[in-house]
């Protein structure tokens, strides 16, 4: 996503900059603004960036002491770049800027005042860049053609939060800062917006793809997808909107791409190619994704220097002369499972910072930790036993290296596991939720234990499928109505909870019901105690599936198996007595039955 950042009071109003292509004459009162767009992630609601000042040069060189920098902003204080979406903009500051055609762009954060926070209220674990002695971290923007300051002039500060956030693999969440950043004169930019939706037609109709991916590409589209470079990124929003906004002049392809989160279905996809831009004008672009239907390049480009643009135009000169690894450990002695994010930091032989460069990883010892991630000068590290690693980073011929250090591999704790119990986030799920839940191990007194080996699965995986398994935490997919028991097993120790996937309540499907079917026709054989679930199928005459309906449950005995909960055409019960027992569903007086035996 991105956001800008603006010097004035009135942050979120379009002004119109008096911007030449020659160096002005004098100083002109210029604004500067702080722009992003939409946040991948949606389960995060604040992205707080705490900015001290931004910088402007009119020379590329960033090499300390090699240029004259002068404070356009000094805002000090937090933005949430949440709030800036689909080209609103926050005023930074607004300053009287010495004439000039400004080349390098770079803005100091604060990583001790900054923060992700959660929907659920929680701070995320953030890896924000090295920070130097003063614990400052200094970001350059791109400046893909030079500023010049006039009266009335705003300068942008593009932010792209969905491709400078990086999300680990882990749980609890964590996210890696690669920042992205480019810097732009308003007036010299245009604007690619419009809707989005899935299936219907250009004209209305279908639902809205909210989340929908939407890439901007620079490059020759009769040429490999290869060769084309990234020019901005977005998402769609619940309304179906979009907007991609402070683009230069030019003709772009542009991507729509269908969110499927994690399912494993082939999303909708759709290129559109020879889209102008012009200055000061905002072109109009509407799509409709078909679900399932891929219409696009056959080979995705990526961004040419990794995870972030080429910043060597912006970084200082000469070839790298030292490679240094900082880790960010964990508060406690490492144990099995642990993540390390780590940095490569590269300097010149004049001690400048340099960035965009190639950097190449590798592990020594890959039975005690393994690389997870890379991208470009940042990747992290999963523990995997007791032992000692060497982590390896090389970049044009020179290798910094990190030992790493594990005690022991059984983690926390020092007793056998005794008990596993199972926590879920949510037991009841709709189709594409996310599936979330950690197991807790405890030995004999009730001690918590880490880092021990634990396995995850599930009975039917037909209902939940199960993705990414990150030490005692596993993250699935609800994938069709039903339900399932989630199974984690530990040292010989096990526990089981049910999970259950219900229909949307919404009504689909033509004509009355004709059949009734309940999925298992057979439960159990259960023991006493056992959770048990059903779903009831619902047809029409020809065949078709139909939702929606109202359905009723009931059982031919409840001293054996009694209905704990109803969800539309979903049911649980639970095991009492040893017996048998009928389970039947009822819609528009069809019904259908399922045998339950308990043992």
């Amino acid at each position: 996503m991105k956001r800008t950042l603006i010097a004035a009071t009135a942050a979120l109003s379009i002004l119109t900059a008096a911007c030449s292509d020659g160096a002005g004459v004098g100083s002109s009162k210029t604004q500067i603004v702080l722009t992003d767009a939409p946040f991948p992630s949606g389960d995060v609601a604040h992205v707080n960036l705490y900015i001290g000042h931004v910088d402007a040069s009119t020379t590329a060189d960033t090499i300390p002491g090699g240029q004259q920098w002068v404070t356009v902003a000094r805002p000090e204080r937090a933005f949430d770049l949440l709030q800036l979406q689909r080209g609103s903009t926050a005023l930074l500051g607004d300053v009287d800027l010495p004439a000039g055609q400004y080349r390098a762009i770079r803005m100091t954060i604060d990583p001790s005042k900054s923060s992700v926070m959660l929907n659920d209220g929680t701070t995320a674990n953030v890896h924000w860049p090295y920070a130097g002695p003063d614990g400052l971290s200094t970001l350059y923007a791109i400046v893909e053609e030079p500023l010049v300051p006039g009266p009335g002039a705003k300068i942008v500060i593009d932010f792209d939060v969905g491709r400078s956030f990086i999300v680990l693999e882990s749980m609890p969440r964590q996210f890696v800062l690669i920042p992205w950043l480019r810097s732009v004169n308003d007036a010299a930019t245009g604007h690619i917006s419009g809707q989005v939706h899935v299936g219907g037609t250009i004209e209305g109709g279908g639902a809205p793809a909210a989340g929908a991916a939407v890439t901007v590409f620079r490059g020759n589209p009769q040429l490999s997808p290869a060769t084309w470079s990234v020019a901005a990124t977005g998402r769609v929003d619940a309304e179906g909107k979009y907007a991609i906004n402070y683009l230069r002049d030019g003709s772009y392809i542009v991507r729509f791409e269908e969110n499927v989160g994690l399912l494993a279905v082939v999303p909708g996809c759709l290129d559109f190619t020879s889209v102008p831009v012009n200055r000061r004008a905002t072109t109009t672009l509407n799509a409709v994704i078909s679900h399932l239907t891929d219409l696009c390049a056959a080979h995705s480009p990526s961004d040419t220097s990794g995870h972030g643009p080429d910043t060597t135009v912006v970084s200082p000169g000469g070839p790298v002369a030292n490679v240094t690894i900082h880790a960010w450990m964990p508060p406690h002695a490492l144990v099995v499972g642990d993540s390390i994010p780590v940095v490569a930091e590269l300097r010149n032989a004049a001690g400048g910072v340099l960035s965009g460069r190639l950097v190449t990883w590798s592990v020594r010892d890959t039975t005690v930790a393994r690389l997870e991630g890379v991208f470009g000068q940042y990747a992290y590290l999963r523990v995997k036993q007791g032992g000692t690693a060497v982590l390896s980073a090389t970049s044009e011929g020179l290798t910094g290296t990190y030992a790493i250090s594990i005690a022991g591999s059984t983690g926390g704790g020092t007793g056998a596991v005794s008990t596993v119990q199972i926590v879920m986030v949510s037991a009841n799920h709709r189709i594409a939720d996310s599936v979330v839940a950690r197991a807790e191990l405890r030995d004999a007194t009730g001690a918590l234990l880490t880092g021990r080996t634990l396995s995850w699965s599930v009975r039917d995986s037909t209902i939940v499928q199960l993705y990414y398994m990150f030490g005692d935490h596993v993250v699935g997919r609800a994938v069709r109505p039903g339900g399932t028991l989630l199974m984690a097993e530990s040292e010989g120790k096990a526990a089981s909870v049910m999970v259950y996937v219900v229909a949307d309540t919404s009504s689909s499907g033509t004509g009355p019901v004709a059949t009734v079917t309940l999925t298992p026709a057979a439960l159990g054989p259960a023991a006493v105690r056992d959770t048990l679930g059903a779903y009831a199928a619902l047809a029409n005459a020809a065949g078709g599936p139909i939702t929606g309906r109202a359905v009723t449950f009931s059982v031919s005995d409840s001293t054996v198996a009694r209905i704990t909960f109803i969800a539309g055409q979903t049911v649980t019960l639970l095991a009492d007595k040893v017996g048998t027992a009928t389970l039947t569903a009822t819609s528009e007086g069809k019904t259908g039955t399922a045998t339950i035996t308990v043992r």
